[in-house]
């Protein structure tokens, strides 16, 4: 096995596995945190494919913009989610 077979495993299970646990997650911190880490391994099996520019696009865009939209959601969803259960319980 050569080494980018190894990486190419690696990356693939990587961005498989973060994805996966974006989907079941229900804490919205670990989905994002996890989300970044998939679209790293993405850009990592980009990088691999000779797609250097799709993959320097995709970490400037998707994880440089991301950050400033997040805080967004968490303030906008998160908040609201948990006074709904607090309601409910009630």
């Amino acid at each position: 096995m050569t080494m980018v077979q190894f990486l190419f495993y690696v990356m693939s299970f990587m961005a498989l596995a973060s994805a996966l646990f974006v989907a079941a997650t229900k804490n919205l911190v670990r989905s994002i945190f996890m989300f970044f880490i998939t679209l790293l391994a993405l850009a990592g099996l980009y990088v691999l494919a000779m797609a250097d520019f799709v993959a320097i696009t995709q970490v400037v865009i998707y994880v440089g913009g991301d950050p400033g939209v997040d805080p967004v959601c968490i303030h906008a969803f998160g908040k609201r989610k948990f006074e709904l259960h607090r309601h409910a319980a009630k």
